[in-house]
C-alpha cells in the first residue's frame, strides 16, 4: 500500500501511518504532506516531539481540512513528549502512547504517529505497537518494522529505530509483570471461581449476605449442588471458547451450535446436566431448535435486558481485544440470546474494558477507555443514553454501595463488577464482596471475577480455591489452550506486506 508521501510508511496499513514532522518547514501554503494526510483518512496525530522543540502544526490540519470539505473537529491532537535520540522514561509513558493509538483504533480513527524525522522515537514507538497489539515480539517486531520502513524514502540511507539503545527497548517489550496469557488464563479461572462461590447462595438477599457472608467455597444451598460447582454462567463461557475454536472465527452459528450442546446434553456443565437457566437463554435456543437463525435468536424487547449474554462475553473480549472490530463482534455475541441495544451495548462497554485491562491499565483507566470509545463509535437511542452515561468513571466509582444493584438487570451486573475491582486490590476481596451483594450472586461473581482474574491474573488466585472447582484440572487446561488461541488471534491481524 503507497504510502501517503515520501517520508512515510504504514504501518498498519489503512489505521497508522508514521513519518516525519508533518508541517512544511517553509511555511507556505501549500502544505502538500498534510493533505495527503488526510486524503489518506488520518483523524488522529500523535506527536512525539517535546513542547517548542518544533512549530505547531494543528491550525493548518484544521485549515487544510476545511478546504478538503472535512469537519475540523473530527481531528484530535496527542502529544506524548520523548527525549530526541532517546526512549520514554519510565516503561508508564510507552503505555500511555501505545494506549492512545489503541484508542484510535477502536475508534476507527486514522492514525497519525510522528517524531520529527520518524526514524528514532516513532520506530521505537512502531516496534512496540508491534508487540503490544500483534504479540509479535522482540527481534521479530524489530524485523517487521524493518519490511515497514523500507517503503518510506529515508530507508535508503538510515534506519529505524535509530539507535541501538532504541532497537534494544523495543526488544525488551512488553517489561517484566503479568503478560497477556497469564491474564486470559486467570480471567477465565476467575469467571469460573466466582460463579461457584456464588451459586450456593443465589437469589439470597444483600441483608441475609450481610449476616452470613460467604468467605469461600459452599456446597450445597440454591441449587443442592457440591462445593465448587460452576452454573449455567460458565458453562456458556466454555461453550463460547469451544464455538471460537471450532470456527476458529467469531461464527455465531458454531457458537449458538455450542449452547445447544449445553442445553441439549449438557456439554461444558459441571457434572453433566443443566441446573440452572435464564429465561430469555431458553426462549432463544428454543427459536435455534426450531430452525431461526442464530443471529436472529435474541430477544429484542425490555425484558431481554437480563445479564445472560454479558456473564458468557469474556471470551470474546479475550480473543479480539486489539480487533476493531470488537465492539460490532460483542453486539453480535450479545445478539444470539439478549439483541436489545442495552445488552448489546452492555457487552461492548465490558469488552473494551477487558482489553484495556489486558495491556495493564488501571481499571479506572480502562473504564474510562470503554466510555471513550463507545461514546464516539456507539449510536445511543435517546432510552438508553442515559443508563451510558452512569457508566462514566467519575460518576460510577463515586457512589456508595447502596446505590449498587445485585439482582438479574444487566446495567447493574455491569455496574456492580466494576465497581467492587475498584474497591479491592486483591482477587479474593473483589470477588467476595461481589457475591456478598447479594440476589443474582453467580452471575455478579462471575463477571466480576474475569475481571478481577484479569487484573491480577493466574497467580493472584487462591490456589485452594482454583484445586477445589469442579473439574478443575479440566479448566485449567482449557484456560492454558485458549491463551494460546487468543495469541495467534492477536497474531493474525497482522497483514503480511505481500498480502496488503
Amino acid at each position: 500500500m503507497k504510502p501517503p508521501f515520501a517520508n512515510s510508511y504504514w504501518l498498519e496499513p489503512g489505521r497508522i501511518i508514521c513519518g516525519e514532522y508533518p508541517r512544511d518547514f517553509d511555511d507556505l501554503s501549500d502544505h502538500a504532506g498534510m493533505t495527503a494526510l488526510l486524503a489518506a483518512g488520518t483523524r488522529v496525530f500523535v506527536d512525539l516531539t517535546e513542547p517548542g522543540e518544533l512549530k505547531p502544526y494543528d491550525a493548518i490540519a484544521r485549515n487544510t481540512a476545511q478546504t478538503m470539505g472535512l469537519d475540523p473537529r473530527a481531528l484530535t491532537f496527542y502529544r506524548h513528549p520523548v527525549r530526541d535520540v532517546s526512549v520514554p522514561k519510565n516503561p508508564q509513558e510507552m503505555q500511555a502512547i501505545l494506549r492512545t493509538l489503541r484508542r484510535g483504533r477502536h475508534r476507527n480513527e486514522g492514525i497519525y504517529l510522528h517524531c520529527w524525522g520518524g526514524r528514532g522515537r516513532t520506530g521505537t514507538v512502531a516496534g512496540c505497537f508491534l508487540s503490544d497489539v500483534f504479540g509479535r515480539k522482540g527481534q521479530e517486531a524489530l524485523d517487521l518494522l524493518g519490511e515497514r520502513w523500507k517503503a518510506c524514502a529515508k530507508s535508503a540511507d538510515s534506519e529505524s529505530p535509530e539507535t541501538n539503545e532504541q532497537r534494544q527497548y523495543v526488544r525488551d517489550w512488553p517489561p517484566e509483570g503479568l503478560h497477556g496469557k497469564e491474564r486470559i488464563r486467570g480471567a477465565l479461572l476467575g469467571a469460573a471461581l466466582g460463579d461457584a462461590l456464588g451459586v450456593p447462595v443465589e437469589f439470597e438477599g444483600r441483608g441475609q449476605r450481610k449476616q452470613d457472608p460467604v468467605a469461600g467455597l459452599r456446597g450445597d444451598g440454591t441449587h443442592h449442588q457440591p462445593a465448587g460447582t460452576w452454573s449455567d454462567d460458565t458453562s456458556l463461557v466454555l461453550a463460547t471458547v469451544a464455538g471460537l475454536k471450532q470456527a476458529g472465527d467469531c461464527d455465531a452459528e458454531a457458537i449458538m451450535g455450542q449452547f445447544l450442546q449445553w442445553f441439549e446434553n449438557g456439554h461444558h456443565s459441571p457434572h453433566g446436566e443443566v441446573f440452572d437457566i435464564g429465561i430469555a437463554t431458553r426462549a432463544a435456543l428454543r427459536r435455534y431448535q426450531s430452525g431461526i437463525p442464530a443471529t436472529e435468536c435474541g430477544g429484542t424487547d425490555e425484558r431481554s435486558n437480563g445479564n445472560g449474554s454479558l456473564m458468557r462475553i469474556l471470551p470474546i473480549a479475550l480473543a479480539y481485544a486489539d480487533d476493531p472490530a470488537l465492539v460490532n463482534k460483542a453486539a453480535a455475541i450479545s445478539s444470539l440470546t439478549h439483541a436489545h441495544e442495552r445488552s448489546r451495548f452492555c457487552c461492548a462497554f465490558y469488552c473494551l474494558v477487558v482489553s484495556d485491562l489486558l495491556h495493564g491499565s488501571p481499571l479506572r483507566e480502562a473504564t474510562a477507555f470503554a466510555w471513550d470509545i463507545l461514546d464516539h463509535r456507539w449510536e445511543f437511542s435517546e432510552a438508553e443514553r442515559p443508563r451510558f452515561e452512569a457508566l462514566h468513571p467519575d460518576r460510577l466509582f463515586s457512589r456508595e454501595e447502596d446505590a449498587i444493584g445485585s439482582g438479574g438487570h444487566v446495567i447493574d451486573t455491569l455496574e456492580a463488577a466494576l465497581w467492587v475491582n475498584d474497591r479491592h486490590d486483591n482477587f479474593a476481596g473483589a470477588v467476595l464482596h461481589a457475591v456478598n451483594l447479594g440476589d443474582d450472586t453467580d452471575t455478579t461473581g462471575c463477571v466480576a471475577g474475569g475481571l478481577a482474574g484479569l487484573i491480577h491474573g493466574e497467580s493472584g488466585i487462591p490456589t485452594e480455591w482454583r484445586k477445589a472447582l469442579v473439574k478443575s484440572q479440566e479448566l485449567e487446561s482449557l484456560s492454558e489452550d485458549f491463551a494460546d488461541f487468543c495469541e495467534r488471534e492477536a497474531r493474525s491481524l497482522f497483514i503480511p506486506e505481500e498480502l496488503e
